[in-house]
């Protein structure tokens, strides 16, 4: 990549965007007339099946999107962590970065697949690169299957080999990366004096190690983790607090004292991003 890497900041959410998808993005806005679409349609042309999220169009292109009634973040149960940056157009499924911690201010993170149905994440890349080329090419716990070499040679694969190519993704690398790998959960580099813990989401809690209590093996019933949680925030353990929760909110999204529960978890975290990105969700579902 050049050294004058694409700093922007997403609207919706107030993170960084990664410099390779900021690469993405100028690449189809360029280059969309070889699309024969608008840039807002680029991406989908090329990818085959996804549509940019609206955050992204708009913190990137200046894109006069709908008011935010029509963000699918804001319609569908996606956990607060989650920044969609594609959707596949089935049901707010989604390609997304985890945020766990914005405090951090990260340049990359992780990149998942979630649908809201199924109330997980499948990995599909340590970063943005990787992501893109999954997208384009299949997921990575496939790819033991997948003949790169016919791939590449494809006449129906010379635009995103073209895209690759433009990006300086090296789509011989991250075959070999993928193929070899044993496991396909989320993996995360914990900063010195941090803490992560899964949770069933795959997602997970990344906080400070101060931020988390020692508590026994805690059952999915929904009063016990109300009560843990409760226990958890008073004590001053909201990553704590936050794991408990995560582990019932997916079956009840719209319980007010969940909602609430979550909301000061976070804000004794210290994290305005997940917050803001409630407010909104509340004022679409719950007020």
């Amino acid at each position: 990549m050049a050294d004058n890497a694409i700093v922007m900041k997403n609207i919706t959410d107030d993170i960084n965007i990664p410099k390779s998808f900021g690469y993405l993005l100028k690449y189809i806005e360029e280059n969309s007339e070889q699309y024969e679409a608008p840039y807002e349609r680029a991406w989908k042309t090329v990818s085959s099946l996804n549509d940019l999220s609206p955050s992204i169009l708009n913190s990137y292109f200046d894109y006069e999107e709908p008011d935010f009634d029509y963000y699918p973040e804001l319609n569908y149960n996606i956990p607060f962590e989650l920044v969609p940056f594609s959707y596949t157009g089935i049901d707010g499924m989604n390609y997304s970065w985890i945020v766990h911690a914005p405090e951090l201010d990260f340049e990359e993170y992780p990149c998942v697949l979630y649908n809201p149905y199924d109330q997980k994440v499948k990995w599909i890349g340590d970063n943005s690169d990787q992501a893109i080329v999954s997208i384009l090419f299949g997921l990575p716990d496939d790819w033991k299957k997948i003949n790169i070499d016919a791939k590449i040679k494809s006449s129906k694969n010379q635009k995103k080999i073209e895209l690759l190519k433009s990006l300086n993704i090296d789509i011989q690398k991250y075959y070999q990366y993928f193929v070899n790998k044993n496991d396909f959960d989320v993996h995360l580099k914990i900063p010195h004096n941090w803490r992560y813990e899964k949770t069933s989401d795959g997602i997970g809690v990344l906080a400070k190690k101060e931020f988390f209590g020692n508590y026994e093996n805690h059952s999915s019933d929904i009063d016990s983790c109300l009560e843990l949680s409760r226990t958890a925030l008073n004590e001053e353990y909201p990553a704590s607090a936050l794991v408990f929760l995560k582990s019932i909110w997916y079956d009840s999204p719209f319980n007010l004292e969940i909602i609430e529960l979550m909301e000061k978890a976070y804000e004794q975290l210290g994290r305005s991003f997940q917050i803001n990105r409630m407010k909104l969700w509340k004022t679409k579902h719950l007020l």
